[in-house]
């Protein structure tokens, strides 16, 4: 969160929900009814949260920053680790304790199965001054949470997510921005895989992926099991002639355009963009990163990773684009005009207007954008979609949710 500017501000444990009953169920933050895109060069001054939770910089009314958050987490991990609030008493005994930063270290009983690295991440996180108080970067790299679950071995980026990667990164902005709404209506069952994925990478656990991680993880991704290298008939092929796989030394793209895997080596082995991709220089991989980087932060979050993930699919849930097609059209009018794509991402996506957005799919110029067209945005060649051409401004009560669109010729629609 606070990576894209984001303050919580009502963080407890009440706000914590898994997503289902399955013992492997991820967590999910919710109440997002104080939250803040804040701005580094101001302070916040509104007083808000849950007392138990609060910190002294928010109680003391002189302003705080998006270390209040991270006071909050100290509370919710004392009270994981201990099962008692730091802070308790009445309000005011509550709040004249938080500002004087006195928490309840009595019931040694309860400390003595806790390890020196919890308590001292505690006391850090717990620190009256906000300027001795760990932020979100620390919190991650500090020893208790950054040895947590750490394998040592190298994560294995699949050949689909190889091409999948690449693909995302030629891709224009306009379907980038379609990508990542579609992504996110995906159910957790959809994304399972692909957050095991992305957190298989971030070997540093700070909930982004930096480019030594992902050139590891392109690397580590030349030895497949048996089953991953039988050859499947329905997959999908990226562009063997984009310039970030025509490494020096190697022909861009020699092969006879019916085959599926692009080129063959003096070995006789098909050299696949996803080969070319683990065999090629760092500068390469470098272009490839700065290109999936949207931000310029040198990170590569987990909303990216997952737009990216859905070049993979070559069919899709029609109940997911209809409803990615239905969240940009904001006026419900059955078309997506240059105010439905401001009202949901702003008034720019990745540096570009979103009016540059809306000319790359509306040649003729009309200013707003069909289902059709929409679908084509989708599409990596000119498939002529099932759906009708303008959908009517409200879903169907008996849509099939199992329906699938693709969009690939010589796919079953």
């Amino acid at each position: 969160l606070h990576a894209h500017g984001v303050v919580h501000r009502d963080l407890k444990l009440e706000n914590f929900l898994y997503e289902s009953e399955d013992a492997s169920s991820q967590l999910k933050l919710i109440d997002f009814g104080f939250a803040k895109v804040w701005d580094p060069s101001t302070l916040m001054m509104a007083s808000c949260g849950s007392i138990a939770y609060v910190s002294p910089d928010v109680l003391c009314g002189k302003g705080y920053t998006n270390k209040c958050d991270l006071w909050s987490v100290g509370v919710i991990v004392w009270m994981l680790l201990s099962g008692y609030p730091p802070f308790h008493g009445d309000e005011k005994l509550m709040m004249s304790k938080i500002k004087a930063g006195q928490a309840d270290w009595s019931h040694k009983s309860r400390w003595k199965p806790v390890s020196d690295s919890a308590i001292d991440f505690l006391k850090k996180l717990l620190c009256k001054d906000p300027e001795r108080r760990m932020n979100a970067q620390d919190a991650l790299r500090h020893p208790w949470l950054a040895n947590r679950g750490s394998s040592g071995n190298p994560a294995v980026l699949s050949r689909d997510a190889l091409r999948s990667l690449q693909r995302y990164a030629d891709a224009s902005k306009v379907r980038r921005a379609v990508l990542q709404l579609l992504a996110q209506e995906l159910s957790p069952e959809e994304t399972k895989e692909l957050r095991e994925m992305f957190l298989a990478i971030d070997k540093t656990n700070e909930g982004t992926i930096c480019l030594r991680d992902m050139k590891d993880a392109i690397r580590s991704s030349g030895s497949r099991s048996p089953a991953n290298q039988r050859k499947r008939p329905n997959e999908v092929h990226v562009n063997t002639n984009s310039k970030l796989l025509q490494v020096p030394g190697m022909p861009a793209n020699t092969a006879d355009p019916s085959s599926p895997c692009g080129s063959v080596s003096s070995a006789g082995s098909p050299i696949t963009p996803a080969r070319t991709l683990r065999r090629a220089p760092s500068g390469v991989l470098d272009e490839l990163f700065c290109m999936l980087d949207a931000n310029g932060d040198e990170r590569l979050y987990y909303s990216d990773f997952l737009a990216a993930m859905m070049q993979a699919r070559s069919r899709l849930r029609e109940e997911a684009v209809r409803a990615t097609f239905h969240r940009l059209d904001a006026d419900r009018s059955g078309t997506i005009s240059v105010q439905d794509f401001r009202a949901v991402l702003g008034e720019t996506f990745e540096g570009a207007d979103v009016e540059e957005l809306v000319k790359e799919v509306d040649p003729v110029r009309c200013g707003e954008i069909s289902f059709e067209a929409f679908v084509r945005v989708l599409e990596d060649h000119d498939a002529v979609p099932t759906s009708p051409a303008r959908t009517p401004a409200r879903m169907p009560s008996n849509s099939n949710c199992d329906k699938r669109i693709g969009f690939f010729p010589g796919e079953a629609h």
